[in-house]
């Protein structure tokens, strides 16, 4: 076996008071174990009469080893909330509140500060001042497709709240038990998940690309969690800042139109889809109107009831570019879109 030569960061997890942290590229490590070095099994004497040997030296128990988890991994499948975000600057985040929901291989992953930014009066994005308008900014949320290469996950990020960043996003995922450790490629982060314990099934994911615009939209289910992903017709220059086109903006109007996407999460009741966090504080509590899948000549295509940047109601048609799922465990509104031809 090759030896691993990468030292392990130690810090305390807020979910269940452990210690590991991640990993670190350093030498002489060759145990993947997840405990400090003073709780690693020390070798025994058998002693037992009638032993294979007196003097022999058997090993103590074994941990549970941890678990390389690679997409498609059917165990990455459900909603996940995350305990700590720590990165190589000494930077550490047990506040933001995370939810990322996989399904198969698309995804919706949904970030926001805590407290929230307040938005009194705000039922729209027209509403918004120049003050709210830079506090939204500060939102991160994506979803898209997670792919693996080799034994690294990249998420692929088709819908994203934000500017692309310069480099991918990878990381290794690995599950240890309690949590799932992803630890960043370019070793620059260490995230720490944890599964919501509510069933994974049914699942349905759909890619989506709007007819009139091109915006792509990501809609995931897992048992009955939602996740709602709306891109921009046109990506922000990677590299930039959202907060930072915000505050240059020529107009107040113009930094609005920036906020003009949407990543939320929700719940599957008695309405149907409700929506209970999303990057337009507006938004939660709102029904999320999704028709059926329909059939039409260049293949399948789904229909959203939206709000309009004015606040009036929209309509948006969508054209499906891949699934995951059976498409009859989609959310659906329980007022069908009327389909169109």
């Amino acid at each position: 076996m090759p030896c691993d030569t990468r030292e392990r960061w130690y810090l305390p997890d807020p979910l269940d008071g452990g210690a590991y942290l991640g990993f670190r590229r350093s030498a002489g490590w060759s145990e993947r174990y997840s405990g400090p070095a003073t709780a690693r099994p020390r070798p025994r004497r058998d002693k037992s009469p009638g032993g294979p040997s007196p003097g022999f030296v058997a090993p103590g128990p074994t941990p549970e080893l941890p678990v390389d988890l690679v997409p498609p991994d059917t165990r990455l499948t459900g909603h996940w909330q995350r305990s700590l975000l720590a990165t190589a600057d000494g930077r550490r985040d047990t506040t933001t509140q995370v939810s990322w929901l996989q399904a198969g291989r698309l995804y919706v992953d949904l970030r926001l500060p805590v407290p929230a930014p307040e938005t009194p009066g705000v039922s729209c994005l027209r509403d918004l001042d120049r003050t709210q308008a830079r506090a939204l900014a500060q939102a991160e949320g994506f979803a898209g497709r997670l792919v693996a290469d080799g034994t690294w996950a990249r998420w692929e990020r088709l819908v994203d709240l934000q500017p692309a960043a310069p480099s991918p996003d990878e990381g290794r995922l690995v599950d240890e038990g309690d949590r799932v450790v992803e630890t960043g490629r370019d070793g620059s982060y260490v995230e720490h998940w944890h599964r919501v314990p509510r069933p994974a099934v049914p699942l349905a994911a759909v890619l989506l690309r709007e007819t009139s615009s091109g915006a792509p939209a990501v809609l995931v289910r897992v048992g009955d969690d939602v996740g709602w992903a709306r891109g921009r017709p046109h990506e922000l220059p990677p590299g930039t800042s959202l907060p930072g086109r915000v505050e240059e903006a020529a107009t107040t109007q113009d930094a609005q139109d920036l906020l003009d996407t949407e990543v939320a999460v929700g719940r599957l009741g008695p309405r149907g889809a409700v929506l209970t966090r999303s990057n337009l504080p507006w938004r939660a509590g709102a029904s999320l109107e999704i028709g059926p899948l329909v059939m039409c000549a260049d293949g399948e295509r789904l229909g959203t009831e939206d709000v309009a940047p004015n606040g009036r109601p929209v309509r948006r048609t969508w054209q499906v570019i891949t699934r995951e799922g059976d498409p009859a465990d989609l959310p659906s509104s329980r007022n069908p879109l009327e389909s169109r031809t």
